[in-house]
Protein backbone atom coordinates (compact mmCIF):
# COMPACT_ATOMS: atom_id res chain seq x y z
CA UNK A 1 0.00 0.00 0.00
CA UNK A 2 1.47 3.47 -1.29
CA UNK A 3 2.44 5.86 1.29
CA UNK A 4 0.98 3.90 4.33
CA UNK A 5 2.23 2.91 7.59
CA UNK A 6 1.45 0.70 10.18
CA UNK A 7 1.58 0.80 13.66
CA UNK A 8 0.70 -1.52 16.60
CA UNK A 9 0.16 -0.61 20.14
CA UNK A 10 -2.36 0.67 22.93
CA UNK A 11 -5.32 2.75 22.72
CA UNK A 12 -3.86 5.62 24.57
CA UNK A 13 -6.67 7.95 23.97
CA UNK A 14 -9.63 9.01 22.70
CA UNK A 15 -11.07 12.33 21.77
CA UNK A 16 -13.19 14.66 19.11
CA UNK A 17 -11.25 17.53 17.96
CA UNK A 18 -12.18 20.79 18.09
CA UNK A 19 -13.58 20.24 14.27
CA UNK A 20 -15.90 17.57 16.22
CA UNK A 21 -13.82 14.23 14.14
CA UNK A 22 -12.96 11.36 16.16
CA UNK A 23 -9.09 10.64 17.09
CA UNK A 24 -7.60 7.71 18.51
CA UNK A 25 -4.00 7.75 19.78
CA UNK A 26 -1.84 4.25 19.93
CA UNK A 27 1.34 4.23 22.09
CA UNK A 28 3.35 2.56 18.92
CA UNK A 29 6.50 2.25 21.54
CA UNK A 30 8.51 5.27 20.39
CA UNK A 31 6.07 6.78 18.53
CA UNK A 32 2.33 8.22 19.38
CA UNK A 33 0.32 8.02 16.70
CA UNK A 34 -3.18 9.59 16.59
CA UNK A 35 -5.60 9.13 13.40
CA UNK A 36 -8.94 10.43 12.55
CA UNK A 37 -11.33 7.39 12.61
CA UNK A 38 -15.12 6.86 12.28
CA UNK A 39 -18.04 7.03 15.00
CA UNK A 40 -18.06 3.54 14.95
CA UNK A 41 -14.82 2.96 15.21
CA UNK A 42 -14.60 5.44 17.69
CA UNK A 43 -17.17 3.85 20.23
CA UNK A 44 -15.97 0.21 19.88
CA UNK A 45 -12.61 0.70 20.72
CA UNK A 46 -11.70 1.41 24.64
CA UNK A 47 -8.65 2.55 26.00
CA UNK A 48 -6.27 0.30 26.86
CA UNK A 49 -6.98 -2.16 23.66
CA UNK A 50 -4.40 -3.58 21.71
CA UNK A 51 -4.42 -2.30 17.37
CA UNK A 52 -2.65 -2.60 14.82
CA UNK A 53 -3.55 0.29 12.27
CA UNK A 54 -3.05 1.32 8.58
CA UNK A 55 -2.83 4.91 7.82
CA UNK A 56 -1.74 7.32 5.71
CA UNK A 57 -1.05 10.90 7.52
CA UNK A 58 -4.04 10.81 9.90
CA UNK A 59 -6.47 9.02 7.94
CA UNK A 60 -6.94 5.43 9.00
CA UNK A 61 -7.15 2.95 6.06
CA UNK A 62 -7.39 -0.27 8.52
CA UNK A 63 -8.04 -1.17 12.05
CA UNK A 64 -7.79 -4.91 13.55
CA UNK A 65 -7.70 -6.12 16.59
CA UNK A 66 -3.91 -7.94 17.89
CA UNK A 67 -4.75 -11.21 20.40
CA UNK A 68 -2.26 -12.68 22.89
CA UNK A 69 -1.00 -16.33 22.06
CA UNK A 70 -3.13 -17.12 24.88
CA UNK A 71 -6.21 -15.75 23.43
CA UNK A 72 -5.59 -17.15 19.89
CA UNK A 73 -5.25 -20.76 21.68
CA UNK A 74 -8.26 -20.48 23.02
CA UNK A 75 -10.16 -19.55 19.66
CA UNK A 76 -8.27 -22.04 17.93
CA UNK A 77 -9.74 -24.99 20.73
CA UNK A 78 -13.06 -23.70 20.31
CA UNK A 79 -12.63 -24.10 16.69
CA UNK A 80 -11.66 -27.56 16.74
CA UNK A 81 -13.87 -28.64 19.96
CA UNK A 82 -16.81 -26.41 19.62
CA UNK A 83 -18.15 -25.62 15.93
CA UNK A 84 -18.36 -28.55 14.52
CA UNK A 85 -20.59 -30.59 17.29
CA UNK A 86 -24.12 -30.74 16.74
CA UNK A 87 -26.47 -28.13 17.99
CA UNK A 88 -28.54 -29.81 20.03
CA UNK A 89 -25.13 -30.73 22.03
CA UNK A 90 -24.65 -27.91 23.08
CA UNK A 91 -25.43 -25.02 26.43
CA UNK A 92 -26.73 -21.77 25.16
CA UNK A 93 -23.54 -19.97 24.99
CA UNK A 94 -21.72 -22.44 22.70
CA UNK A 95 -24.90 -22.47 21.04
CA UNK A 96 -24.75 -18.60 20.07
CA UNK A 97 -20.94 -18.51 19.84
CA UNK A 98 -21.40 -21.66 16.80
CA UNK A 99 -24.15 -20.24 14.91
CA UNK A 100 -22.25 -17.28 14.83
CA UNK A 101 -19.20 -18.41 13.85
CA UNK A 102 -20.97 -20.39 10.76
CA UNK A 103 -23.00 -17.53 9.81
CA UNK A 104 -19.78 -15.74 9.63
CA UNK A 105 -18.17 -18.50 7.63
CA UNK A 106 -20.73 -19.00 4.99
CA UNK A 107 -20.89 -15.25 5.17
CA UNK A 108 -16.96 -14.68 4.23
CA UNK A 109 -17.26 -17.86 1.84
CA UNK A 110 -20.23 -17.13 0.10
CA UNK A 111 -22.22 -14.33 1.32
CA UNK A 112 -25.91 -14.86 2.27
CA UNK A 113 -26.96 -17.26 -0.26
CA UNK A 114 -23.82 -19.29 0.19
CA UNK A 115 -25.15 -19.57 4.54
CA UNK A 116 -28.86 -19.92 3.41
CA UNK A 117 -27.62 -22.91 0.96
CA UNK A 118 -25.24 -24.43 3.40
CA UNK A 119 -26.78 -23.94 7.11
CA UNK A 120 -30.60 -25.30 5.99
CA UNK A 121 -31.36 -26.96 9.26
CA UNK A 122 -30.57 -23.25 11.18
CA UNK A 123 -33.48 -21.35 11.77
CA UNK A 124 -33.78 -17.45 10.90
CA UNK A 125 -34.80 -17.38 14.81
CA UNK A 126 -31.78 -18.89 15.89
CA UNK A 127 -29.39 -17.22 14.08
CA UNK A 128 -30.96 -13.75 15.30
CA UNK A 129 -30.57 -15.43 18.71
CA UNK A 130 -27.34 -16.22 18.67
CA UNK A 131 -26.67 -12.95 17.30
CA UNK A 132 -28.12 -11.33 19.61
CA UNK A 133 -26.09 -13.47 22.46
CA UNK A 134 -22.90 -12.84 21.27
CA UNK A 135 -23.89 -8.69 21.36
CA UNK A 136 -23.75 -8.54 17.45
CA UNK A 137 -26.91 -6.55 17.65
CA UNK A 138 -25.27 -4.47 14.55
CA UNK A 139 -26.08 -7.18 12.05
CA UNK A 140 -29.48 -8.64 13.44
CA UNK A 141 -31.27 -5.75 11.34
CA UNK A 142 -28.92 -6.53 8.28
CA UNK A 143 -29.60 -10.85 8.42
CA UNK A 144 -33.44 -10.06 9.20
CA UNK A 145 -33.62 -7.76 5.96
CA UNK A 146 -31.65 -10.48 4.05
CA UNK A 147 -33.99 -13.16 5.18
CA UNK A 148 -37.33 -10.77 4.06
CA UNK A 149 -35.75 -9.24 0.78
CA UNK A 150 -32.55 -10.08 0.15
CA UNK A 151 -32.98 -12.52 -2.59
CA UNK A 152 -34.79 -9.67 -4.63
CA UNK A 153 -31.07 -8.88 -5.54
CA UNK A 154 -29.24 -11.87 -5.21
CA UNK A 155 -28.45 -10.21 -1.68
CA UNK A 156 -26.03 -8.12 -2.96
CA UNK A 157 -27.23 -5.11 -0.65
CA UNK A 158 -27.19 -7.15 2.64
CA UNK A 159 -23.95 -8.56 1.54
CA UNK A 160 -22.36 -5.80 0.80
CA UNK A 161 -23.69 -3.93 4.27
CA UNK A 162 -22.48 -7.34 6.19
CA UNK A 163 -18.71 -6.67 4.84
CA UNK A 164 -18.71 -2.89 5.80
CA UNK A 165 -20.09 -3.35 9.55
CA UNK A 166 -17.28 -2.78 11.84
CA UNK A 167 -16.47 -4.41 14.23
CA UNK A 168 -16.71 -7.40 11.72
CA UNK A 169 -18.46 -10.51 13.55
CA UNK A 170 -15.16 -12.47 13.66
CA UNK A 171 -14.01 -10.01 16.63
CA UNK A 172 -16.96 -9.84 17.74
CA UNK A 173 -17.68 -14.02 18.38
CA UNK A 174 -13.88 -14.09 19.26
CA UNK A 175 -14.05 -11.63 22.23
CA UNK A 176 -17.82 -13.18 23.20
CA UNK A 177 -15.64 -16.89 23.64
CA UNK A 178 -12.99 -14.93 25.41
CA UNK A 179 -15.41 -13.74 27.62
CA UNK A 180 -17.03 -16.63 28.35
CA UNK A 181 -14.28 -19.64 28.28
CA UNK A 182 -15.31 -21.02 31.09
CA UNK A 183 -19.07 -21.75 29.94
CA UNK A 184 -17.86 -22.28 26.26
CA UNK A 185 -15.45 -25.37 27.71
CA UNK A 186 -17.87 -26.02 31.08
CA UNK A 187 -14.70 -25.42 33.31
Amino acid sequence: MKNYQEHTGAIINKHRDFLGRYILTIDAGIDKVSVITSKAVYEVNDIGKVRSIIHRRKKLKNISSIYSPEEASIWNRFIEEIVSRDLGDMNLVQKNAAIAFRYDAEMNSGGHSGFFECCPNVSNEDVESALLGVGANIIVSNFMEACTCGIDDDYVKTDDVFYDIYPPLSEIVMDYVLKHKQIIFEL
